[in-house]
């Protein structure tokens, strides 16, 4: 089976030699199968002349020996061999000889140029409106439609010169002009009086002249949508591949494309792309980069030429530009010269992710070590300097690894075994070397991993830290993880029923009650029996308070019938806590309520709701940096009118100023079967939508004191 095999592969094989018009060899003779394409030996080829292999023509060599059905001695002069044929078909046999001409720049544009209208008009039949293209679909690869129409701005002849120096100017060229291979695609796009798209990927002279160009780059495609944004641009003079380390000489022409989200799209606006989109631009980015850690805003390059874009176009029947970045790596793998460019790109990105990694390491390894000094120095209340196996018992109930008095032992010689097998001899004490060293070795028990996870994460240890701080549940005792966590919202509850309940009757009434529904009701958390927000100054429809007050009036009385409530008493705490459960609030929004409240009526005399603070306090940053307003927002995002937005940014600033002076950590009471306990709750900023963070600072020594960062 083997030599029937062998002589199978014999008999498909043959040697082939390619020339050059003068007769010199360029590539083989080399052995190949027949069933290999054109295209292949085309490309085989281009590598040899360290050219792109759309520049290049194969035909058979006229007059050739070898045995070619093509131009032989007598016959038709030599036509040009299809890419798409393979070496059999195309009639190519043992010992031929085949002639390779490099087309000249502009010839082999308008080449390219005809293949791309008649793939659009052979594959569509016909003319499409062609900016509706702008429209479809980024991101599905199985829109792979080509179209094309008149360009009815088209550039006219007469003014193509002109055309191609104010992009020159534009770009910064100078009296040199636009590169030779980048004015004669240029040339051919506006010869052709056309234009060409494949889904959202626009050529043609008007859109190109529509971009915004910058010194060193110029902008074939810039799309702005939804779904994302790209920008497509060449660099005319090799600076950005100089930037990651390449020659700008050999690299200058490259194509480059970016590709990245709404919200990156943002970022790279505000370093100044879409009104300078200049090779001093993309330096920042790049630096911005390295700086932010957000490597996906990087540019890559997809083409070593304008041309040779287009060429690996018609070539994979797919535009460049809507590779994602792990489709470039293998499209450029056969192109060395790109290829290690790109890769030169990816380690700029490994290596800026590398430091950024390290960095965070740094700082992490730097608050892990002050949590813990902080740790023992509360812990060491005499400032002794050291601990005693009993000053470590709180720690051991807040992690889990004691419930009882009697694993109180078990927890302390499981400690011990630690530091005696770091080298720590603890029979006299436990010194701080020793207890920062080996407590975050510590065993970890089921209950802790079944909460906290595998590890004694940072995070983690913020937590023991401020539990510890905030003191025990039950007398001296704490509780663990899971049953601490379950204390959280029955406490907040508790103490926003309290907040609410201003005559202390245990009853809310009408007027106590309002506040909670302004705070609460048809946002994005479930109110049942709530069919419509509360009116406040600032939304649509808004009349009067008189009317407002009539309005909440009828609400409240549908609410207290339809759970059964005497409309003159209100709400019990019981059925409060009935109903607040029925909402499932995240522990976030009962945060946010609490500080509310307990700041008092707002300016405004109306609360703004979470679902607003979460809307606005996403463009936190911008609003900081001045790119907009808080007025602004509101206008946009939440439909409020241009006269109202200053009433709604006052209640909005209110709320945050709020949760900033009364949404610190505090510790809250609950009643659990009879019992009164204690826990320290913890606001999570972050998930609120708003800046900073909540730590315990030690103000002096051995003093902590809660700060907002």
């Amino acid at each position: 089976l083997e030599s029937v095999a062998h002589r199978v592969v014999l008999m498909a094989s043959l040697s082939l030699s390619v020339n050059a018009l003068s007769g010199k060899t360029i590539w083989g003779p080399e052995s190949i199968l027949d069933s290999e394409q054109v295209f292949t030996i085309k490309c085989l080829v281009a590598e040899k002349m360290q050219v792109d292999a759309g520049e290049l023509i194969l035909m058979p060599q006229a007059g050739c020996d070898g045995g070619c059905s093509h131009g032989q001695a007598g016959s038709a002069a030599p036509v040009q061999l299809d890419d798409k044929l393979c070496l059999a078909k195309a009639g190519i046999s043992h010992n031929s000889i085949l002639q390779v001409i490099q087309l000249d720049a502009a010839e082999h544009a308008e080449r390219l140029l005809k293949c791309f209208l008649d793939r659009a008009t052979q594959e569509q039949g016909g003319t499409q409106r062609l900016m509706e293209l702008a429209y479809e679909s980024l991101c599905d690869k199985s829109l792979r439609e080509w179209r094309k129409t008149e360009d009815a701005s088209k550039v006219p002849d007469c003014h193509r010169d002109n055309w191609l120096a104010e992009l020159a100017e534009s770009c910064g060229c100078g009296e040199a002009g636009l590169p030779r291979d980048v004015q004669a695609v240029l040339g051919a796009i506006c010869k052709c009086g056309a234009a060409f798209s494949q889904r959202s990927f626009i050529v043609s002279p008007s859109v190109i002249r529509d971009h915004t160009q910058g010194a060193g780059c110029l902008c074939i495609d810039s799309l702005i949508a939804q779904e994302g944004c790209r920008r497509t641009f060449v660099d005319l003079t090799g600076e950005l591949a100089a930037i990651f380390g390449a020659s700008a000489d050999q690299y200058a022409g490259v194509v480059w494309t970016c590709s990245v989200c709404e919200d990156d799209w943002d970022i790279l606006c505000k370093l100044g792309l879409p009104s300078s989109a200049s090779i001093w631009t993309w330096r920042e980015i790049v630096q911005h980069t390295r700086d932010k850690n957000r490597s996906r805003l990087l540019p890559f390059p997809v083409a070593l030429s304008l041309r040779s874009f287009l060429s690996m176009w018609l070539a994979i029947d797919e535009c460049p530009a809507f590779f994602r970045r792990d489709e470039v790596s293998a499209a450029v793998r056969g192109i060395p010269k790109l290829s290690a460019l790109y890769t030169m790109v990816t380690n700029f990105q490994d290596y800026t992710e590398q430091l950024v990694r390290e960095r965070e390491l740094d700082c992490d390894r730097a608050e892990r070590m002050r949590l813990l000094k902080g740790i023992f120095s509360y812990v060491d209340r005499d400032a002794k300097g050291h601990l005693a196996s009993s000053d470590l018992r709180p720690l051991w109930e807040i992690g889990g690894w004691m419930v009882d008095d009697s694993e109180e032992s078990g927890a302390h010689d499981m400690f011990a075994t630690v530091c005696k097998e770091k080298g720590f001899n603890i029979t006299a004490g436990i010194s701080e070397e020793a207890f920062t060293t080996c407590f975050v070795l510590m065993p970890l028990p089921a209950s802790f991993k079944e909460f906290y996870g595998d590890e004694l994460a940072t995070w983690v240890l913020h937590e023991l830290f401020y539990t510890l701080f905030g003191g025990p549940n039950l007398s001296n005792r704490f509780w663990g993880p899971s049953k601490r966590y379950d204390l959280i919202q029955p406490a907040l509850v508790r103490d926003l029923f309290q907040l609410l309940d201003k005559d202390q009757d245990g009853h809310l009434s009408s007027f106590e009650f309002r506040p909670f529904m302004e705070i609460f009701a048809c946002g994005s958390c479930e109110t049942p029996g709530w069919s419509s927000k509360l009116a406040k100054p600032w939304m649509p429809g808004w009349g009067s308070e008189e009317e407002a007050l009539e309005i909440w009036g009828k609400q409240f009385r549908e609410f207290c019938e339809s759970r059964e409530m005497p409309l003159e008493l209100g709400l019990p705490q019981s059925e409060f806590v009935k109903y607040v459960d029925e909402c499932r609030f995240d522990i976030e929004v009962l945060f946010f309520a609490n500080a509310s409240l307990r700041a008092g009526p707002p300016s405004t005399g109306h609360h703004i709701t979470y679902e607003d603070l979460r809307t606005i306090g996403h463009y936190n940053d911008d609003i900081a940096a001045g790119d907009t307003s808080v007025g602004e927002m509101a206008a946009s995002l939440l439909g409020i009118s241009d006269a109202m937005t200053s009433l709604f940014e006052n209640a909005y600033k209110w709320n945050v100023q709020a949760q900033a002076e009364e949404g610190s950590p505090r510790l809250l009471q609950c009643n659990l079967d009879g019992v009164e306990l204690s826990v320290l709750v913890l606001p999570q900023r972050q998930y609120m939508g708003l800046p900073g963070e909540w730590k315990l600072i030690e103000t002096s020594p051995r003093c902590l004191a809660w700060e907002l960062h």
